[in-house]
């Protein structure tokens, strides 16, 4: 918990989200002297969880777009396209590793010293898939109240946002924001979210980006005040 205050502070004052991983990852790595590798790959699958719940919320969100019958625009349908075929590619990539003969493939491009670490790190999670699947669902009913989040703020300007075009949205939105550009992404959510609602006739984007911006902010510059306290009582 005080890993993830912490993160979520580094996230605001460093370049893009990316610093919640930074952070994270360094004080994870300097609490396991006797498992680096193991500390490391967890948060490297919180994140991979992030992104893939967030896209798989953007596909289903694209299927009942198809569904509706509407026409739309090619950017929206390929946008919706794009966003099906990446989710499904990283699921089924993600469990492929399971297999031996995928992981010996995937081994070739990895220097021969970190073979052996990562691959028993990767045989780890494959014993616990219960417990892989317990946070996978705990990464959609996250990234479920982050786009409730985005209805919330565009309601609060008088703005409807349909679930359909928030759910599509935002994942994309949430991406560019966590790009090692600018402190926190700030002005990048901002661009992207006006560019991609404007494809829904969606006014406004970026205000409604601000606004979930001002929120997650107040919970983050939370987390300086964990990490001025705790960032050396941490337990190995």
């Amino acid at each position: 918990l005080q890993l993830t205050w912490i993160g979520q502070f580094f996230a605001l004052v460093l370049p893009g989200g990316a610093g919640t991983e930074i952070s994270r990852g360094y004080y994870a790595y300097k609490n396991s002297p006797h498992a680096r590798t193991a500390a490391i790959s967890t948060v490297i699958i919180d994140r991979f969880f992030g992104l893939v719940s967030l896209l798989f919320l953007g596909a289903i969100a694209a299927l009942a777009l198809y569904g509706e019958g509407n026409d739309l625009s090619r950017n929206v349908f390929f946008l919706g396209l794009t966003t099906i075929i990446i989710s499904t590619g990283a699921i089924l990539g993600f469990v492929s590793l399971a297999y031996r003969p995928v992981r010996n493939f995937v081994f070739i491009f990895i220097p021969h010293r970190l073979i052996s670490p990562i691959d028993a790190v990767i045989s780890g999670y494959v014993d616990q898939k219960r417990k892989l699947l317990w946070a996978f669902a705990l990464s959609i009913v996250t990234h479920f109240l982050l786009l409730g989040a985005f209805v919330l703020a565009a309601s609060a300007i008088h703005i409807v946002l349909p679930w359909k075009e928030a759910f599509l949205v935002v994942p994309y939105v949430t991406i560019a924001n966590v790009l090692p550009i600018s402190p926190a992404g700030i002005g990048i959510g901002e661009m992207t979210a006006s560019v991609l609602f404007s494809q829904f006739d969606i006014a406004n984007g970026a205000i409604i980006m601000l606004l979930v911006r001002m929120w997650m902010a107040a919970m983050q510059l939370s987390g300086g005040m964990v990490y001025i306290l705790y960032r050396d009582n941490r337990p190995h």
